[in-house]
């Protein structure tokens, strides 16, 4: 009968306990901080580019995916003004290499993230 009981000493207990926590921390992305989670997806309007990023096409870039936003500030990296909103589209007017600051805020504090791309010809 005593085969049939599982005896787990405390240690494994805990360890494991710490890695099933670590897991749903990651996988669900919680921020105990309450600071800002940033993310984005970059949508191209032109299906033959399959999401490559192009000059002179619109391109959507989508914020959605953020946590704990109240309001998000996209610089395209390409000395146009700052745009801000959760979905915004922006057109490079030339190739070459671009870094994408998405910063966003709420009543705790903000963060910032950086992305980079190449504009393609």
């Amino acid at each position: 009968m005593n085969s049939d009981i599982l005896i787990i000493r405390i240690d494994q207990f805990l360890k494991l306990l710490f890695f099933m926590l670590s897991i749903f921390f990651y996988s669900c992305k919680l921020d105990l901080t309450g600071q800002p989670a940033l993310c984005f997806s970059l949508k191209d309007t032109v299906p033959s580019h399959y999401g490559t990023p192009y000059i002179n096409t619109n391109l959507i870039f989508d914020g959605q995916c953020s946590k704990n936003t109240n309001e998000l500030y996209w610089d395209f990296g390409d000395g146009s003004p700052g745009v801000k909103g959760n979905v915004v589209t922006h057109i490079y007017q030339n190739a070459g290499n671009v870094k994408i600051t998405l910063t966003g805020t709420n009543s705790t504090g903000s963060s910032t993230q950086w992305y980079y791309y190449i504009i393609y010809r």
